[in-house]
């Protein structure tokens, strides 16, 4: 088999293939050979179907089937030898093929791209220096601890004092008539954080 490789860029190539005419006769003969023992022809027993009478019914599927699995083997040992991975199926772009003679046909395809790294040993480079004060510390562990505390009732009755939370319900009104909107039901909130209503407090 001899392949021709023609750079068509640098993720192209165009590969053309030139099977000898004796690896053709075989996968013809074989094709035939396999087909004869498979097919049915009336007045025949399986594998006693005269070749002629098979070249007359299927003669284009051989010819086929021959072609494509030329096709397959020897692009796959063309990629393995010149170290080519494919990111596409192939497009066969042309393609001569008669029993008796060479196969030749060509193909294109795209390859992944080859990606050279410069020189990066040796290289400085500069750190940005973080700094971190203590009331950066505080306000962090601070907001853990808020983020992770857990809320228990108290174990006495006594009026509500700033950081409590208190559940209440709450209703605006407009001269004694609801307003629409404005009622809340179980709603939990901290006293002295102005949550609710920024002039409203608990």
């Amino acid at each position: 088999m001899k392949v021709q490789m023609e750079d068509v860029s640098a993720v192209e190539k165009k590969l053309s293939f030139e099977i000898p005419r004796e690896v053709v006769s075989q996968e013809v003969e074989s094709a035939y050979r396999t087909l004869n023992y498979s097919v049915k022809l009336k007045g025949f027993r399986p594998g006693k179907v005269p070749r002629s009478i098979l070249e007359r019914y299927y003669k284009n599927q051989v010819s086929e089937e021959v072609q494509t699995k030329l096709i397959s083997d020897s692009y796959v040992k063309a990629l393995d030898e010149n170290k080519l991975f494919p990111v596409s199926e192939p497009a066969v772009l042309d393609r001569q093929f008669e029993e008796g003679k060479d196969f030749k046909y060509t193909v294109s395809v795209e390859i992944k791209p080859k990606v050279s790294v410069a020189e990066y040993k040796g290289l400085e480079t500069e750190r940005e220096k973080t700094s971190v004060s203590e009331a950066d510390v505080e306000a962090r562990l601070k907001d853990l601890q808020e983020r992770h505390a857990q809320l228990k009732p108290l174990s006495e009755q006594r009026a509500v004092q700033e950081k409590d939370f208190v559940v209440f319900d709450f209703e605006g009104t407009l001269e004694g008539k609801p307003l629409e909107g404005w009622k809340v039901n179980d709603h939990l909130a901290e006293a002295g954080r102005k949550m609710l209503i920024a002039d409203l407090d608990l």
